[in-house]
């Protein structure tokens, strides 16, 4: 029986992505469609559990973050 692949929709183009989004899609056996045609498909249509991927952007962002210096807590007295 050949099934239909399902439909992961992912805003374009796939190098916008830190992993292999192609890829993945293959060895999941689905479609990359991208997000501005959703209107296009039903919700029958869709991987319900997509491979979660990180957008070069986003990844930089969260490294930004782990690097920021953290800001000193002030602490009171309260023996004053």
């Amino acid at each position: 029986m050949n099934t239909k692949p399902k439909i992961w929709l992912l805003k374009m183009p796939p190098s916008l992505y830190t992993q292999d989004v192609k890829k993945l899609a293959r060895d999941a056996n689905i479609r990359i469609i991208d997000i501005k045609f959703k209107a296009n498909y039903g919700e029958c249509e869709l991987v319900i559990d997509a491979p979660k991927v990180t957008t070069f952007d986003e990844a930089a962002k969260a490294e930004a973050k782990k690097k920021a210096p953290k800001k000193p807590t002030i602490k009171k007295d309260e023996d004053k």
